[in-house]
Parts: structure tokens; C-alpha cells; sequence
């Protein structure tokens, strides 16, 4: 019995390795290789290649997406209509947690070139919330990064909200949802943070700290980014890491909340710093909107219609509407400027699929010139599994 039992376990382990070395053997695409030769170290007056870039790299630190993705570019870039939904991915997932570093290395590492000499290293941090007699409760903190390395420049990528082991509510419940501000975190001393993210955010640092120490990388530019709760960790991380001398360059997120803190907690940041965050905010995505009171929105506000528009640099969303044109030929639409400056917060609609990442992405490559676009990442467009609720929103 003992025998059979190895066998299988054994055979179980060799199929999976199999699994994980068959997805990562894809056919890169042509207008990938070395397109990171046009990434533009210092941030100017138009980053939007960067921009996306960054976008597409936030897009595919969610495991599941990463795992569609490669299995997306071993089909050729078609969509796999044999995977019914979401939930049957996550739960026929290839790729693990254990191989995610080198997933990710083999699905970008073709973007740079020999002489960037590239390097990839996924660094996480796991802790759940405890009760009052200090027993653990099933939900915590659970933030993850991938560092890339080159010999110029370090780019930083959060990772948004995710599982924690099997438990798919934990971050949300332990992190997200844990909104109450709080003062004197052992990571921003001054002000009050939103308890979840910072708490988060002060279990990440200390490690992205001492890796970027220790592997020589403290003078070089920084650039971080991240989706939703990743751009949450890339703004909490960027302002601390600014703040303890490191070289921070930009810090461009997509669909990042704006409950971080109050005006106090980041009145030590410079602005110099605090105006390299691009803030990028997708029509009616209900993460980007909820601003309770208290809390200060730092920044800039790039806010992304749903026409794919992107309108640079305008006033954070508040409850009163500040006059705002959009330029000299076009003028603001009522519905437009509802959804810009929130005046009725009650009446708009909320659509959740406006959080999906690919939104994102799709929207700011619309606005690639062409020698960009014959020299960059592809957007793997996969209707209709990654863009649900696509139907309403085309």
C-alpha cells in the first residue's frame, strides 16, 4: 500500500511539472522581443507606453490570469473556449504559487535585451489576523511582489487582491475591507492609514527593503506599479521607500483605491514625489470611486472613459462639481461630468467589471503611436473570458 501510495504521489508530481513545463513553452511574439529598449527611464510629458507596459505586467500578477494567459499563447493567442468560466480556471489552476516566479520571468523576460540583464525575483509576505486570546482567524494580510531587475532601472509590481491559501475571501475581509484609519503604524509614524493596507503595507516593506539593499539596487531608478490593491502597496511602499532615500522615478497604478490615509500621514512625502503617482481610473469602477470622508487623494487623476478617452491630470472626485473642460473643442457632457466630479454619488451606477485590469490596458494602448505599437507587448485580447460583462460595456 505504502508502494502505491509513492507511485502515485510521485506520478501525480511528474504530471504536474510536466503541466507547468509544457505552458511555459510558447513562441514569444515578434513585437515583444526587446521592446523594453523603448521604455523611458526618467517620466516626461508622455509615458503612455510605459504606462502600458506597466499595465500589462500589473495584469498578469493575479495567478490565474497569468495561468490564461500562457495557456492563451500556447493556443496560438485564441481564445480557449474549452474553459467555461473563472471559477473552473481557479479550479483547474497549472500554475502555482511555487512556480509563479519563473511563469513570470518566462512570460517577460524576452522584452528585454541581453544586455539589460534582466532578473526576476517574487517576494511575499503572508500573516492572518488573530482574536483577542491570539488565536488566528481566517482572513489577514497576504501582499506579494515581483522585483525586475535590469541594469539601469528596478521596476516593483504589486499584486492585487488575491487568495490567501484556499481561503478566497481572507484579503478582502483582512486587508480591503479593514477600513478603519489608525494611527501610529509601525510603518507611517505620522498621520492615520487605512488599517488593512497599511498593515499590509509595513509587513512588504521591510522585505523589498532589504532585497533592493542588499542586491546593490538602491541607487538605480525606481518605477512601481500595481492593480487595485497592488497599486494601493505601490503607493504606501513608493512614499516610504522616497522617504529612507531611495530613487523613486514614478509611480503609475490602475484602479488603485483612494482610502490610504489622511492628509497628516503623507504630509512628510515630498510633492516632488507625491505628483510622480499617475493614478489611472476607469469609468465607473467602484474601487477607484469610494472616498470616505477623511481620507486624501494623492496624485495625479487620470481618468479613462469609457470611449477609451483618457482626460489627464483632472480634480479628484469630490462631492461638488469644480469647473473643468476637457479642451478647446470639446465640452463636458452632464453625464460626463457626473461621473468625473460624482455630484449625485447616490444615483451612479456601479459597474464592477470596470475594475478588470484589461480595461486598463485596452484604453491606454488606443493611444500608442504607431512606431510604439509595431514594438510592444500584444494586448492578448481573450473575449469573452477575462472581459466579463464586455456585452454592455462595447
Amino acid at each position: 500500500m505504502k508502494s502505491l501510495f509513492l507511485f502515485i504521489l510521485f506520478h501525480f508530481q511528474l504530471t504536474a511539472q510536466t503541466s507547468i513545463e509544457n505552458l511555459l513553452n510558447f513562441q514569444p511574439s515578434q513585437t515583444e522581443i526587446g521592446c523594453m529598449r523603448h521604455f523611458k527611464i526618467r517620466p516626461d510629458s508622455n509615458n503612455l507606453f510605459n504606462h502600458y507596459v506597466l499595465s500589462k505586467l500589473s495584469e498578469n500578477m493575479y495567478p490565474e490570469r497569468l495561468d490564461y494567459n500562457l495557456r492563451f499563447l500556447k493556443n496560438g493567442r485564441k481564445p480557449l473556449d474549452s474553459i467555461p468560466s473563472t471559477k473552473w480556471l481557479k479550479d483547474n489552476q497549472i500554475l502555482t504559487e511555487r512556480d509563479f516566479e519563473d511563469a513570470f520571468r518566462k512570460r517577460y523576460e524576452h522584452m528585454f535585451s541581453a544586455t539589460d540583464s534582466v532578473t526576476f525575483k517574487y517576494l511575499f509576505a503572508m500573516s492572518y489576523s488573530t482574536t483577542a486570546v491570539n488565536r488566528p482567524k481566517k482572513y489577514g494580510f497576504d501582499p506579494e511582489v515581483i522585483v525586475i531587475s535590469t541594469t539601469k532601472y528596478v521596476i516593483l509590481v504589486f499584486r492585487g487582491t488575491d487568495l490567501m491559501d484556499d481561503n478566497r475571501r481572507g484579503e478582502w475581509i483582512g486587508t480591503d475591507f479593514n477600513g478603519l484609519k489608525s494611527g501610529q503604524l509601525e510603518y507611517f509614524e505620522n498621520g492615520r492609514l487605512h488599517r488593512g493596507f497599511g498593515k499590509a503595507a509595513a509587513l512588504i516593506f521591510p522585505l523589498v527593503e532589504y532585497y533592493l539593499v542588499q542586491n546593490n539596487l538602491k541607487s538605480k531608478p525606481i518605477w512601481l506599479t500595481g492593480h487595485s490593491l497592488g497599486g494601493a502597496m505601490a503607493i504606501l511602499v513608493g512614499t516610504k521607500l522616497s522617504e529612507v532615500g531611495f530613487d523613486i522615478s514614478q509611480i503609475p497604478v490602475f484602479a488603485a483605491p483612494n482610502t490610504l490615509g489622511n492628509k497628516k500621514a503623507f504630509s512628510e512625502i515630498s510633492q516632488e514625489v507625491l505628483d510622480k503617482i499617475e493614478r489611472y481610473e476607469y469609468n465607473l469602477d467602484p474601487f477607484s470611486a469610494v472616498r470616505p470622508l477623511g481620507y486624501y487623494a494623492v496624485g495625479k487623476r487620470n481618468y479613462i472613459t469609457l470611449n477609451s478617452r483618457i482626460l489627464v491630470d483632472i480634480p479628484h472626485r469630490s462631492l461638488r462639481i469644480n469647473s473643468y473642460t476637457l479642451s478647446k473643442d470639446e465640452s463636458m457632457d452632464a453625464e460626463l461630468a457626473t461621473q468625473i466630479f460624482m455630484r449625485n454619488i447616490f444615483k451612479i451606477k456601479r459597474e464592477f467589471f470596470h475594475h478588470n485590469p484589461q480595461w486598463y490596458s485596452k484604453s491606454i494602448r488606443c493611444h500608442l503611436i504607431n512606431s510604439e505599437l509595431e514594438n510592444c507587448p500584444d494586448l492578448d485580447d481573450s473575449f469573452p473570458y477575462l472581459y466579463y460583462g464586455w456585452q454592455r460595456s462595447i
